[in-house]
């Protein structure tokens, strides 16, 4: 850790000087990350950086997680405030990468310390840097709570660009594919600190990454909850994000039957008109 800190002194330097005008934007924020630096690895350092080191983790509202808030109300809570749980550390880090050219995706799942599965779900996020993808846990990378239930703000750099299979010993993706893996444990290795299976077929997690970032949402919605099921439940929290995943997927399957529904509607609308238009003119 102190060898990966030592490497990138510089680019925190400077990355933690962005003036205080600034940062009320993720935009201006990204401005500055983009104004000094121009490779993705020196980027999404800064992008790491700056998420950890900025925000305060929301030790009083930890259990209020609200599956409906979009992405940009999660930023503008923790902008406004400085303060969040792990789904606004991991959009904001989406949020600059996004906007420093880096491709890059938040991970649902859930954790567990000491052998002990938490109960709560947690955020983290992918970047793909010079055609690697790599892990970052933000919220995890910026401090801890200690046992008097305080938030103590520490930098801890094995959640910078951290090495799959080591993080895959406390973070668990609803989704395999997000492991990083071709060989991603089932929910029960997970559950009883095993090896995974090399017996089963290798998954290829760059092809289904590829393929399924060209999905449309209610496709990736379908896709995700498919594997969840496929690689075993064995938490509730694991099965309150597979019903939430099959019910928005439902969801927005009506939503599309509907707007197909309405344009069609409309068209047979205007072809009524212009046929009156034209047996008026006739």
């Amino acid at each position: 850790a102190q060898t990966t800190a030592s490497r990138y002194t510089e680019i925190d330097r400077t990355t933690l000087s962005v003036p205080p005008v600034q940062t009320k934007t993720t935009q201006g924020v990204a401005d500055w990350i983009n104004a000094h630096f121009t490779s993705p690895r020196d980027k999404v350092r800064a992008v790491f950086i700056w998420t950890a080191s900025t925000f305060e983790y929301d030790v009083e509202n930890m259990y209020a997680l609200n599956m409906t808030e979009t992405k940009e109300e999660k930023i503008k809570k923790i902008m406004l405030l400085h303060k969040g749980v792990c789904e606004n550390y991991a959009a904001v880090f989406d949020e600059l990468c996004q906007k420093c050219g880096i491709k890059s995706w938040i991970v649902p799942g859930y954790t567990k310390t000491n052998n002990q599965g938490a109960e709560l779900p947690h955020g983290w996020n992918v970047a793909l840097i010079d055609n690697v993808y790599y892990l970052f846990d933000p919220t995890w990378g910026s401090g801890y709570i200690n046992e008097k239930r305080k938030y103590v703000r520490r930098i801890d750099e094995k959640y910078f660009m951290a090495e799959p299979s080591v993080l895959a010993r406390t973070h668990y993706p609803f989704d395999p594919m997000w492991q990083l893996s071709e060989h991603p444990l089932s929910a029960q290795e997970f559950a009883d600190n095993t090896e995974a299976d090399k017996s089963r077929p290798i998954f290829s997690y760059r092809d289904s990454i590829a393929l399924w970032d060209k999905l449309s949402h209610v496709e990736q919605l379908e896709t995700e909850a498919r594997r969840t099921e496929q690689n075993g439940i064995k938490t509730s929290v694991g099965y309150n994000y597979l019903a939430y995943l099959k019910n928005n997927a439902n969801v927005q399957r009506r939503n599309t039957l509907a707007d197909v529904y309405n344009k069609a509607v409309n068209e047979y609308n205007a072809a009524v008109k212009d046929l009156n238009t034209f047996i008026n003119y006739y």
